[in-house]
């Protein structure tokens, strides 16, 4: 969680038959690429590290050995950590590392977000999860972080929690944490990775 406080439109036009790997296209013919589809294909991984130590936690997929988890603050990248070891816990989308500092000092940054993402570079900022909506638009959503890929001033990858039964359904009167992870795809936000069941939210 954070810490303290278009498409492009291009035409393709190429001879039947080209070897290579090279696609034929009839001329004329328009394809539609998405600025954030090489992004998209990505699912982040949301850590808690420590400045301190070299272990934590991450959430969703699991994640690679050698995987870099960027620290990202208010006004951009504050570190860069390396996953050196991973290991399984009881919860299914929960996965204890071991960390070792590749570059960068977050030790006193006054607010950040722990991530796994490629896509992010110096345009990345970290938004205050205050200033951001649950993408899920239920009342009773708690936004953990936000943050801006592109610098373009929209939250592109945004996590909250929210209270949900043992089956992970929402549900107000619950007394089990549920986290989920949405991205933004063109105007579009998605939850992309499942839901982490009740229990599963503390550090093992």
């Amino acid at each position: 969680m954070i810490r303290g406080a278009s498409a492009i439109v291009v035409a393709i036009i190429a001879a039947p038959g080209l070897a290579g790997g090279e696609v034929a296209a009839r001329p004329g013919r328009v394809v539609r690429v998405e600025r954030h589809a090489r992004a998209n294909a990505f699912v982040p991984r949301w850590c808690d590290v420590s400045a301190e130590e070299d272990s934590g936690v991450c959430r969703g997929p699991r994640p690679n050995l050698g995987d870099t988890i960027t620290v990202l603050s208010m006004t951009g990248i504050a570190a860069e950590i390396r996953v050196s070891e991973i290991d399984p816990t009881p919860c299914a989308m929960l996965w204890k590392i071991r960390t070792r500092l590749v570059r960068g000092d977050f030790s006193m940054a006054s607010s950040w977000v722990a991530v796994i993402d490629p896509s992010l570079d110096s345009r990345s900022r970290a938004i205050p999860s205050d200033r951001v909506s649950s993408p899920s638009r239920r009342t009773g959503d708690e936004v953990q972080f936000a943050i801006d890929r592109d610098g373009d001033g929209r939250e592109d990858v945004v996590g909250i929690n929210y209270m949900c039964d043992d089956s992970g359904v929402p549900d107000p009167n619950a007394t089990g944490d549920c986290y989920d992870v949405y991205q933004r795809s063109g105007n579009d936000v998605s939850r992309v990775h499942p839901t982490l069941l009740p229990g599963c939210s503390a550090t093992p």
